[in-house]
This record gives structure tokens, C-alpha cells and sequence, in this order.
């Protein structure tokens, strides 16, 4: 497949996973599958979710209903936000569209859009009104819920108390390498190595591996996350120290070992804000859990079974 080609089908995946597809055909247009606060959900609507999705009509019937239910309930709860953003007067301006759709977009020309638009029959002015809904949902769950959350330090300090098992390090090394394709030409570089020449430059001149351009830089990592020959070397090296040439399935690689670190219980103030943003999360899903749930009982929902069994 061709640059361009491939420049093309992105922009089109762009399309189709932010904004869905074209417009559902029209025996569909007029079946209501559901009445969220007086306004309709077409079966046509549904219909283009799942297929945005993949999941088109066949094999079994029980599990593809339960699908359509549950695209159902996630369309339903999308109609619930919007309505509520609109009764509290959520406004998005134009600019802020255009601004999403550059971030979403940023990559491509205006030709290349238009082309896909055209190509695709996909219709502009649907695409911007999905965009700012989208946009609209992101302001009104911050206001209503993302903004009034807050962690104190007593639970982040509580949860790594009871949580210790997740904090449990193995003991970590990182090393440098350098791997070539002939064993002639490690020896050279290893005697250069053991001579003074500095490993990271050596590494960038010489090295084939990717890590190359950092100096032939692994990071820290622990047992398993490597090769076996890395590990059956490297763990047994010490501080500063080169290694013999190491020949894999890759080539031939020379390695110092730089750092260490012993295996143990990270301490708190490490692993402080990755608790953080874990408990964060939690509570915004809870309260984002409660919320859709008070405004379900506060709204009027109607759901046409008959029709939401019938139609595949």
C-alpha cells in the first residue's frame, strides 16, 4: 500500500472511530428504538454504533441482543449528559471545535480531508455536531464531577498500607549494549572498550539495535522482561563493569552494567502519585456511576423490546 494510500485509510479510521459513519438507510429512519426525556433513538442510529464498532447482524441471537442493549444504555446515557448540559447551559464555541478538530486531525491537509469526506460520504455537518457533544460531555462531567474530587494524603497513605503487594519490586538492573553483526567486529570494539573508548558513543557509532541513538541505553529491567542471554549476563555483572561478547538469535552484544536496583517494597513517596491518580480514577467512576444513576430516576425512558429483539 502506497504513502498516500496509507495517509488515506487513517484519515477515514479517524472518521469512522471518532464520529461514526454515514447516515442509516431510510426504511430505518422512522423505527424508534427508544424516548429519552421526548426525544427519540432511531433503530437506524443504533444500528450505525454497532457497525462503527464491527459488531454487524448474525450468530447468536441471545449475545447480540445483549450487545444491542448494552450499545443501547451507553446511547441512552449519552442523550441523559447532553440533556443535562443543556438544562445547566454548557456552551462550546466554535473555536474550541476547531480546536478539537485540529488535535484529531493535525496530520492531515484540508485536501486530504475533503477528499476523505467526499470519497466517504461523510457528512460534515454531522461530524461537527458530534464534535461538539463530545465536547460539551467532557465540560459537564468535569463541572459536575472530575472538579469536586479530591485525594488527601491519608488516602493515599491508607490504600499503600493495604495495598502493599501491588508496590513489591524484583531487583532491577540497568545495563548498556552494543550488538553488531560479526563476532570479528565485537572483538575489535570490546578490545577498544577495555581500552577507554567511552561505551555510549561506541554504542552509537557501532551498534545495529534501536537503543543505538541513547547510547546503546536498556533502562531499567528486571528478570524475564529481556532475553535470557541478557539476563544470565547482566545480573551477574557489577557496577561498571563490561561483559564478554554475548551472541543471541540478534548478533553479537557487549554490555556494562550501570546501575542497580535491589528488589523491595517501593516506599511511598515513590509510588505516591501513580496512588493518586489510581484513587482519582476510582472515585470519578463511582461518582460518575451515581450521578447517571440519579439522573435515570430524575428522566423519562421508554425502550421498545419488541423492536429491539425483531431487528438484526
Amino acid at each position: 500500500m502506497s504513502q498516500r494510500r496509507n495517509r488515506y485509510v487513517l484519515i477515514i479510521i479517524i472518521l469512522l472511530v471518532f464520529f461514526g459513519c454515514g447516515s442509516p438507510e431510510k426504511k430505518e429512519e422512522k423505527k424508534v428504538v427508544a424516548v429519552v426525556n421526548g426525544k427519540a433513538i432511531l433503530m437506524g442510529e443504533l444500528q450505525e454504533e454497532m457497525a462503527r464498532l464491527g459488531l454487524t447482524p448474525g450468530g447468536d441471537r441471545k449475545e447480540m441482543l445483549g450487545l444491542k442493549r448494552e450499545m443501547l444504555n451507553r446511547m441512552i446515557e449519552r442523550a441523559l449528559i447532553l440533556g443535562e448540559a443543556e438544562n445547566l447551559g454548557v456552551k462550546v464555541s466554535n473555536e474550541e471545535i476547531e480546536r478539537r478538530v485540529k488535535m484529531l486531525l493535525a496530520d492531515y491537509s484540508q485536501a486530504e480531508l475533503s477528499k476523505a469526506f467526499e470519497r466517504e460520504e461523510v457528512n460534515f455537518k454531522k461530524w461537527k455536531t458530534k464534535a461538539r457533544e463530545d465536547l460539551m460531555i467532557d465540560k459537564l462531567i468535569y463541572i459536575e464531577i472530575y472538579n469536586k474530587i479530591t485525594v488527601q494524603d491519608k488516602e493515599v497513605e491508607k490504600y499503600y498500607q493495604q495495598h502493599k503487594g501491588e508496590f513489591q519490586q524484583p531487583e532491577q538492573v540497568r545495563a548498556l549494549h552494543i550488538v553488531v553483526e560479526t563476532e570479528e567486529e565485537a572483538h575489535r570494539i570490546l578490545r577498544d572498550l577495555r581500552a577507554g573508548k567511552d561505551f555510549g558513543q561506541t554504542a552509537r557509532d557501532k551498534s545495529t539495535s534501536p537503543e543505538a541513538k541513547k547510547g546503546g541505553d536498556l533502562g531499567f529491567f528486571s528478570k524475564g522482561q529481556m532475553p535470557q542471554e541478557f539476563d544470565d549476563v547482566v545480573f551477574k555483572l557489577k557496577k561498571g563493569a563490561i561483559s564478554n561478547i554475548v551472541r543471541t538469535p540478534y548478533g553479537f552484544h557487549i554490555f556494562r552494567m550501570i546501575d542497580k536496583r535491589p528488589g523491595g517494597l517501593e516506599s511511598l513517596s515513590a509510588v505516591k502519585e501513580k496512588v493518586e491518580t489510581k484513587l482519582v480514577m476510582q472515585k470519578q467512576n463511582a461518582e460518575f456511576n451515581r450521578w447517571i444513576e440519579d439522573v435515570k430516576k430524575r428522566s423519562e425512558i421508554t425502550i421498545n423490546e419488541e423492536m429491539l429483539a425483531k431487528e438484526q
